[in-house]
């Protein structure tokens, strides 16, 4: 799969939030050499927070990812919801 800018078409660079587990020692010390030792693994992705930044420097489109619009469409119903509960009150009250 590969994703490309929405508004552009361009190549796109991936920022998201990623869980490590490394030693305790190596706080505030995971440089590129000690990401590469066996003890230090990438345990999971938190693709909520992934946004794709196109790399067209007349462009810069930032898209949210797949989490972030599941996210907002399950707050976006949860909101319809409150609003249908008001009108049915509203319809019961009538009756």
């Amino acid at each position: 799969m590969n994703i490309r800018c929405k508004k552009c078409g361009g190549d796109v660079r991936m920022q998201v939030q990623a869980t490590v587990l490394a030693p305790g020692h190596m706080y505030r010390n995971l440089t590129k050499t000690n990401f590469s030792k066996k003890n230090v693994r990438f345990t999971c992705v938190n693709w909520e927070t992934a946004d794709f930044i196109c790399e067209n420097v007349n462009c810069g489109h930032i898209t949210d990812g797949y989490g972030n619009y599941f996210t907002r469409l399950e707050r976006e119903n949860k909101e319809l919801r409150m609003k249908v509960a008001v009108l049915e009150d509203k319809m019961y009250e009538g009756l």
